[in-house]
């Protein structure tokens, strides 16, 4: 026993003469006798008795001495158990320093009041930030914001765990939060702008892009808005065709409907005229918007027959007043022959590709079939938005 005993004494002066001195021995200390070994006696430090509990925190810091992590620990815990805080936090931060825990050092050391805990702080901050944002534990990265409440990237690591677990509104919480603290930074915005889409709420996203696109102006965020505008509008408009959808082919109450859902909001307000039979709501409006924007025409008897069947002649005739109504200049381009119709609009509407006409048979007095209709919108559309963006 003798023997092993100077054994551990030979070593801890060995460790002592390679540099370990400033990690143990600390001042200020307690006066008692095992601190007063701690420093170039540790084994001896660990045959007092624990009549305090300095005692048990100098034994701590012995076994931290001699290497004896584990055992250290244990007695630092016992005495933060009996609520002494400052040297059982600074040897537990020790510990975990020397298991290259930096994390949960820094937060030992951050609850210690001894200097040379607060000077330890600072040599491992980085480290320990590092640390908490490499983690995939959102408990663990909430730490990086004890170390730097300013982080923009540990709001970011959070906000994209709760995405992926499908929880929106808590990283909404931390999205906002970090902006608060840390100003609306690029990235924080766009990723606040997918949380609110991806939980639905496709306005307040869009509002958040405007001023994404306004403070960080670049093609990415400009697409990146576009792309959600044009994503509501075909919301709405799937809202607005539900009364039509099943239909085979289209009438001039359909067709009403049809043209106030893509382009409804392009109308001002205008004084519509008498309309005596139509009677259903949501066409009642729409037939209203449009014949009020002349886009189609009211009989002279002041019914609009919402029932009759439309043909592509007529509709070739309200697309080329919809081209009219939206100021969508018709350049002067050679504009296909047709072999079954003379007129204009037809060839117009046509030569855009708005409508087809295969071998030039534009087949003007057939039906208009829903399908057709709707394509021929949607290719309007995209016309409308690109001559609005040139």
């Amino acid at each position: 026993m003798r023997k092993y005993a100077l054994i551990l004494i030979v070593l801890s002066f060995v460790l002592w003469g390679c540099g370990e001195k400033a990690e143990v021995y600390l001042e200020p200390h307690p006066p008692t006798k095992a601190w007063t070994t701690v420093e170039k006696e540790p084994v001896k430090a660990l045959n007092f008795p624990e009549e305090s509990v300095f005692d048990i925190e100098a034994k701590g810091f012995a076994y931290l001495r001699l290497g004896r992590l584990d055992e250290a620990e244990a007695k630092f815990r016992k005495a933060l158990e009996m609520g002494e805080e400052e040297f059982s936090n600074l040897g537990l931060g020790m510990v975990s320093e020397k298991r290259g825990d930096f994390l949960h050092a820094y937060l030992y050391y951050l609850r210690s009041v001894h200097p040379e805990a607060k000077k330890r702080l600072e040599a491992i901050r980085d480290k320990a930030l590092s640390q908490a944002l490499a983690s995939s534990s959102p408990e663990e990265i909430s730490k990086a914001l004890i170390i730097d409440p300013y982080s923009k990237e540990a709001y970011v690591r959070l906000a994209e765990i709760y995405i992926s677990r499908g929880e929106y509104f808590l990283a909404s919480a931390y999205l906002k939060k970090g902006m608060t603290v840390a100003g609306e930074d690029e990235k924080l915005l766009k990723l606040y702008a997918r949380v609110l889409e991806l939980d639905g709420k496709l306005e307040d996203a869009l509002e958040v892009l405007k001023k994404l696109s306004r403070l960080y102006p670049s093609d990415e965020n400009m697409a990146e808005l576009q792309r959600l505008q044009d994503e509501i509008e075909r919301k709405e408009i799937e809202e607005k065709l539900r009364p039509v959808r099943g239909k085979v082919i289209i009438s001039r109450g359909d067709l009403a409907l049809i043209i106030y859902a893509y382009f409804g909001k392009y109308f001002p307000e205008e004084k519509p005229p008498i309309i005596t039979d139509i009677y259903r709501g949501e066409e009642m409006q729409a037939i209203l918007k449009v014949t009020a924007a002349g886009l189609m025409k009211v009989f002279p008897d002041h019914t609009f027959q919402p029932d009759t069947t439309v043909n592509r002649l007529n509709f070739a005739s309200v697309l080329y007043r919809l081209l009219q109504k939206l100021k969508i200049q018709v350049e002067r381009v050679n504009f296909p022959v047709l072999t079954d119709t003379k007129s204009f609009k037809a060839r117009v509407i046509v030569g855009l590709g708005i409508m087809e006409a295969p071998g030039g048979a534009f087949k003007p007095y057939d039906p208009v079939r829903l399908e057709e209709a709707l394509s021929s919108m949607e290719k309007l559309r995209k016309l409308v938005r690109r001559k609005n963006l040139e």
